[in-house]
Protein backbone atom coordinates (compact mmCIF):
# COMPACT_ATOMS: atom_id res chain seq x y z
CA UNK A 1 0.00 0.00 0.00
CA UNK A 2 3.06 2.39 -0.14
CA UNK A 3 5.05 3.28 -3.59
CA UNK A 4 7.88 1.85 -1.70
CA UNK A 5 6.56 -1.76 -0.87
CA UNK A 6 5.24 -2.42 -4.70
CA UNK A 7 9.04 -1.42 -5.28
CA UNK A 8 9.90 -4.12 -3.34
CA UNK A 9 7.93 -6.24 -5.09
CA UNK A 10 9.59 -4.97 -8.10
CA UNK A 11 12.83 -5.49 -7.27
CA UNK A 12 12.46 -9.40 -6.95
CA UNK A 13 13.29 -9.60 -10.56
CA UNK A 14 16.68 -8.36 -9.92
CA UNK A 15 19.22 -11.17 -10.11
CA UNK A 16 22.78 -11.83 -9.67
CA UNK A 17 25.06 -10.96 -12.24
CA UNK A 18 22.29 -9.41 -14.62
CA UNK A 19 22.57 -5.25 -15.33
CA UNK A 20 19.55 -3.48 -13.96
CA UNK A 21 17.73 -0.65 -15.91
CA UNK A 22 15.21 1.23 -14.18
CA UNK A 23 12.41 3.38 -15.45
CA UNK A 24 12.03 7.36 -13.89
CA UNK A 25 10.60 7.52 -10.21
CA UNK A 26 8.66 9.55 -8.59
CA UNK A 27 11.74 10.06 -5.81
CA UNK A 28 14.33 8.96 -4.45
CA UNK A 29 12.95 6.34 -1.49
CA UNK A 30 11.37 4.34 -4.57
CA UNK A 31 14.82 4.23 -6.45
CA UNK A 32 16.97 3.38 -2.94
CA UNK A 33 14.62 0.72 -3.35
CA UNK A 34 16.25 -0.93 -6.71
CA UNK A 35 19.62 0.07 -5.86
CA UNK A 36 19.55 -1.47 -2.32
CA UNK A 37 18.28 -5.06 -4.26
CA UNK A 38 20.96 -4.38 -7.04
CA UNK A 39 23.53 -4.22 -4.41
CA UNK A 40 22.30 -7.28 -2.13
CA UNK A 41 22.10 -9.01 -5.34
CA UNK A 42 25.30 -7.91 -6.83
CA UNK A 43 23.65 -7.47 -9.92
CA UNK A 44 26.26 -5.34 -11.08
CA UNK A 45 25.50 -2.22 -13.02
CA UNK A 46 22.19 -0.51 -12.56
CA UNK A 47 21.17 2.67 -14.51
CA UNK A 48 18.40 4.85 -13.63
CA UNK A 49 16.76 6.21 -16.93
CA UNK A 50 16.27 10.44 -16.98
CA UNK A 51 12.95 12.21 -16.28
CA UNK A 52 12.35 15.00 -18.52
CA UNK A 53 13.55 14.14 -22.05
CA UNK A 54 13.51 16.48 -24.96
CA UNK A 55 10.20 15.77 -27.31
CA UNK A 56 8.17 17.60 -29.84
CA UNK A 57 5.05 16.43 -32.06
CA UNK A 58 5.12 16.05 -35.68
CA UNK A 59 2.26 15.60 -38.24
CA UNK A 60 3.31 12.64 -40.70
CA UNK A 61 2.05 12.63 -44.59
CA UNK A 62 -1.18 11.13 -43.31
CA UNK A 63 -2.29 13.13 -40.19
CA UNK A 64 -0.97 11.11 -38.19
CA UNK A 65 1.05 12.14 -34.51
CA UNK A 66 4.78 11.06 -34.04
CA UNK A 67 7.27 12.50 -31.23
CA UNK A 68 10.46 12.75 -31.52
CA UNK A 69 12.75 12.13 -28.39
CA UNK A 70 15.72 14.14 -29.03
CA UNK A 71 17.76 11.50 -26.36
CA UNK A 72 17.05 9.01 -29.03
CA UNK A 73 16.86 10.58 -32.69
CA UNK A 74 13.81 8.46 -33.44
CA UNK A 75 10.01 9.28 -34.20
CA UNK A 76 7.52 7.22 -31.96
CA UNK A 77 4.52 6.28 -33.48
CA UNK A 78 3.76 6.26 -29.97
CA UNK A 79 3.30 9.52 -28.53
CA UNK A 80 3.33 10.62 -24.87
CA UNK A 81 5.79 12.11 -22.46
CA UNK A 82 5.48 8.03 -20.69
CA UNK A 83 6.68 6.50 -24.22
CA UNK A 84 9.59 8.21 -24.58
CA UNK A 85 10.69 7.03 -21.11
CA UNK A 86 9.53 3.36 -22.19
CA UNK A 87 11.80 3.95 -25.52
CA UNK A 88 14.72 5.21 -23.50
CA UNK A 89 14.35 2.23 -20.88
CA UNK A 90 14.12 -0.02 -23.80
CA UNK A 91 17.03 1.46 -25.74
CA UNK A 92 19.23 1.58 -22.57
CA UNK A 93 18.80 -1.83 -21.94
CA UNK A 94 19.17 -3.61 -25.21
CA UNK A 95 22.77 -1.57 -25.40
CA UNK A 96 23.49 -3.66 -22.21
CA UNK A 97 22.32 -6.81 -23.39
CA UNK A 98 23.49 -6.69 -26.99
CA UNK A 99 26.95 -4.65 -27.10
CA UNK A 100 27.27 -4.84 -30.77
CA UNK A 101 24.05 -3.75 -31.61
CA UNK A 102 24.14 -0.21 -33.95
CA UNK A 103 22.26 2.61 -32.82
CA UNK A 104 20.46 2.89 -36.69
CA UNK A 105 19.50 -0.68 -35.61
CA UNK A 106 17.86 0.85 -32.39
CA UNK A 107 16.08 3.74 -33.95
CA UNK A 108 14.67 1.76 -36.50
CA UNK A 109 13.23 -0.53 -34.12
CA UNK A 110 11.65 2.11 -31.92
CA UNK A 111 9.81 4.31 -34.80
CA UNK A 112 8.51 0.39 -36.16
CA UNK A 113 7.36 -0.18 -32.66
CA UNK A 114 3.52 0.47 -32.34
CA UNK A 115 0.77 -0.53 -29.78
CA UNK A 116 -3.18 -0.71 -30.80
CA UNK A 117 -5.48 1.22 -28.85
CA UNK A 118 -2.98 3.62 -27.17
CA UNK A 119 -3.76 7.03 -28.65
CA UNK A 120 -4.36 4.65 -32.20
CA UNK A 121 -5.34 7.35 -34.75
CA UNK A 122 -7.44 5.53 -37.52
CA UNK A 123 -8.61 7.03 -41.40
CA UNK A 124 -12.55 7.07 -41.39
CA UNK A 125 -14.08 8.47 -44.51
CA UNK A 126 -17.06 9.95 -41.96
CA UNK A 127 -14.98 11.69 -39.70
CA UNK A 128 -12.50 14.46 -39.18
CA UNK A 129 -10.35 11.84 -36.98
CA UNK A 130 -10.93 8.70 -35.03
CA UNK A 131 -8.54 8.65 -32.00
CA UNK A 132 -9.13 5.42 -29.64
CA UNK A 133 -7.13 4.74 -26.56
CA UNK A 134 -7.79 2.49 -23.62
CA UNK A 135 -6.90 4.56 -20.87
CA UNK A 136 -8.88 3.95 -17.61
CA UNK A 137 -6.77 5.25 -14.87
CA UNK A 138 -6.17 8.81 -13.71
CA UNK A 139 -2.86 9.13 -14.85
CA UNK A 140 -3.53 7.30 -18.61
CA UNK A 141 -6.56 9.84 -18.78
CA UNK A 142 -4.34 13.09 -18.20
CA UNK A 143 -1.79 11.34 -20.77
CA UNK A 144 -4.26 11.06 -23.83
CA UNK A 145 -6.15 14.41 -22.99
CA UNK A 146 -2.51 16.18 -23.04
CA UNK A 147 -1.66 14.14 -26.39
CA UNK A 148 -4.96 15.05 -27.73
CA UNK A 149 -4.97 18.92 -27.41
CA UNK A 150 -1.50 18.42 -28.82
CA UNK A 151 -2.58 16.79 -31.98
CA UNK A 152 -5.59 19.07 -32.00
CA UNK A 153 -3.44 21.64 -32.18
CA UNK A 154 -1.17 20.88 -34.63
CA UNK A 155 -4.51 20.00 -36.81
CA UNK A 156 -5.41 23.62 -36.60
CA UNK A 157 -8.69 21.86 -34.88
CA UNK A 158 -10.65 24.44 -31.94
CA UNK A 159 -13.97 22.75 -32.16
CA UNK A 160 -14.25 19.95 -28.65
CA UNK A 161 -14.68 16.38 -30.19
CA UNK A 162 -17.15 13.20 -29.66
CA UNK A 163 -16.37 11.14 -26.37
CA UNK A 164 -17.37 7.98 -26.14
CA UNK A 165 -16.50 6.41 -22.85
CA UNK A 166 -16.85 3.30 -21.47
CA UNK A 167 -14.87 1.43 -18.15
CA UNK A 168 -15.44 -1.39 -15.78
CA UNK A 169 -16.66 -1.01 -12.51
CA UNK A 170 -13.50 -1.15 -10.72
CA UNK A 171 -12.22 2.01 -12.31
CA UNK A 172 -12.18 4.83 -10.36
CA UNK A 173 -14.73 6.47 -13.07
CA UNK A 174 -15.14 10.29 -10.72
CA UNK A 175 -11.60 10.82 -10.88
CA UNK A 176 -11.58 10.18 -15.14
CA UNK A 177 -14.99 12.54 -15.65
CA UNK A 178 -13.12 15.39 -13.67
CA UNK A 179 -10.47 15.06 -16.16
CA UNK A 180 -12.04 14.43 -19.42
CA UNK A 181 -15.55 16.20 -18.91
CA UNK A 182 -14.00 20.10 -20.00
CA UNK A 183 -12.56 18.87 -23.15
CA UNK A 184 -15.29 17.54 -25.04
CA UNK A 185 -18.30 18.69 -26.77
CA UNK A 186 -20.66 15.87 -26.19
CA UNK A 187 -20.32 12.71 -24.13
CA UNK A 188 -21.80 8.96 -24.69
CA UNK A 189 -21.51 6.78 -22.03
CA UNK A 190 -21.96 3.06 -22.73
CA UNK A 191 -20.75 -0.56 -21.62
CA UNK A 192 -16.96 -1.53 -22.57
CA UNK A 193 -17.63 -4.96 -24.55
CA UNK A 194 -19.46 -7.99 -23.38
CA UNK A 195 -16.13 -8.97 -21.82
CA UNK A 196 -16.47 -6.57 -18.81
CA UNK A 197 -19.23 -5.84 -16.18
CA UNK A 198 -19.53 -1.96 -15.49
CA UNK A 199 -21.11 0.22 -12.95
CA UNK A 200 -23.35 2.50 -15.26
CA UNK A 201 -26.01 4.20 -12.32
CA UNK A 202 -21.96 5.49 -11.26
CA UNK A 203 -21.02 6.43 -14.33
CA UNK A 204 -23.91 8.30 -15.17
CA UNK A 205 -23.47 10.15 -11.77
CA UNK A 206 -20.41 10.87 -12.85
CA UNK A 207 -21.11 12.16 -16.14
CA UNK A 208 -24.77 14.09 -15.19
CA UNK A 209 -24.68 15.65 -18.59
CA UNK A 210 -23.70 12.56 -20.42
CA UNK A 211 -25.78 10.55 -22.67
CA UNK A 212 -26.16 6.67 -21.89
CA UNK A 213 -27.03 4.44 -24.22
CA UNK A 214 -26.35 0.46 -23.07
CA UNK A 215 -25.84 -1.44 -26.07
CA UNK A 216 -22.33 -0.41 -27.08
CA UNK A 217 -22.61 -1.38 -30.63
CA UNK A 218 -25.45 0.83 -30.88
CA UNK A 219 -23.66 3.89 -29.17
CA UNK A 220 -21.06 3.10 -31.52
CA UNK A 221 -23.08 3.95 -34.48
CA UNK A 222 -24.40 6.80 -32.71
CA UNK A 223 -21.26 8.24 -31.85
CA UNK A 224 -20.11 8.10 -35.20
CA UNK A 225 -22.57 10.24 -36.44
CA UNK A 226 -22.62 12.56 -33.80
CA UNK A 227 -18.86 13.55 -34.36
CA UNK A 228 -19.04 13.24 -38.69
CA UNK A 229 -17.94 17.45 -38.10
CA UNK A 230 -16.01 17.31 -34.47
CA UNK A 231 -14.09 13.71 -34.27
CA UNK A 232 -14.45 11.49 -32.34
CA UNK A 233 -12.41 9.83 -29.37
CA UNK A 234 -12.85 6.58 -27.82
CA UNK A 235 -11.47 6.18 -24.25
CA UNK A 236 -11.71 3.77 -21.12
CA UNK A 237 -11.57 0.42 -22.23
CA UNK A 238 -9.60 -1.65 -24.56
CA UNK A 239 -13.06 -3.80 -25.01
CA UNK A 240 -14.30 -0.66 -26.47
CA UNK A 241 -11.79 0.34 -28.54
CA UNK A 242 -11.97 -3.88 -29.81
CA UNK A 243 -15.72 -3.16 -30.52
CA UNK A 244 -15.24 -0.01 -32.45
CA UNK A 245 -13.04 -1.47 -34.79
CA UNK A 246 -15.43 -4.37 -35.44
CA UNK A 247 -18.07 -1.98 -35.85
CA UNK A 248 -16.02 0.14 -38.31
CA UNK A 249 -15.04 -3.21 -40.20
CA UNK A 250 -18.96 -4.49 -40.29
CA UNK A 251 -19.50 -0.97 -42.07
CA UNK A 252 -16.65 -1.49 -44.66
CA UNK A 253 -17.97 -4.87 -45.51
Amino acid sequence: DTLEKIATEKAGIIKTGVPVVIGPQVNSDVENVFAKKAKETSSGEIVFVPKNLHTKYVLDSSSHLKMHVEELDADLKLPGDFQAENALVAATATRLAVPGILDGQIKMGLERAFLPGRFEILTNQNLPYLIMDGAHTKNSVLGAVKTLNIYLEKLNKTEKPVLLFACAKDKNVEEMAKILKPHFSEIILTKPGSFKTPDLPRAKKAFPDAELIEDYNKAIKIAIEKAKSKGLVVLGSFYLVASVKSVLAEQKA
